[in-house]
């Protein structure tokens, strides 16, 4: 056996408590509130369609940015 394939997502893990925090951390960033409450059901659907939720916003550039903010900062603690 060459590889193997590990779905820790929800499987092995529960991502879903720092899923939630990067959320939270990339509205605060840009002081900004959720404007639903962040809870297990946004998770699942495409990122910017949650954040576009979340915030409010529908400004692609600024769902873009809150995007990548999120990705970052789930790289950086999302093993953790």
């Amino acid at each position: 056996m060459k590889h193997i394939l590990f779905d820790l997502d929800g499987t092995l893990i529960d991502s879903a408590p720092t899923i939630l925090s990067c959320f939270a951390r990339v509205l605060e960033k840009r002081g900004m509130h959720p404007k639903c409450e962040l809870t297990h059901s946004l998770i699942g659907p495409p990122l910017i369609e949650t954040l576009r939720r979340i915030s409010g916003i529908d400004d692609p550039e600024i769902l873009q940015g809150l995007a990548d903010n999120f990705k970052r900062y789930y790289d950086e603690v999302g093993h953790l």
